[in-house]
């Protein structure tokens, strides 16, 4: 998750082996909006992101960020949905 934070995890991602990695912002317009990563289908770590702005009109990066960072590896079917995934929809 970018506009200021980035979202880590702790498990391991092996490289040559492809991955499901979703992200979701729960109470985006709220006023404790908060950044879930999951791997696999299981919730691996979330992060309060008080200044997240995802209904803004600026860039939305995938696999880079706005200071030339950049994914080393492929990334495929990206979807992008106007509500938060239930976890039987992730899975």
């Amino acid at each position: 998750v970018w506009d200021g934070y980035y979202e880590i995890g702790t498990s391991l991602i092996d490289y040559g082996q492809w991955h499901q990695l979703s992200g979701d912002v729960t109470n985006a317009s709220g006023t404790n909006p908060t950044a879930l990563l999951y791997v696999e289908g299981v919730l691996e770590t979330t992060l309060s992101v008080a200044n997240i702005n995802i209904l803004s009109s600026s860039i939305f990066y995938v696999g880079a960020d706005n200071e030339n960072y950049y994914c080393h590896g492929d990334i495929d079917d990206v979807r992008l949905w106007n509500r938060a995934l239930s976890i039987s929809e992730i899975n």
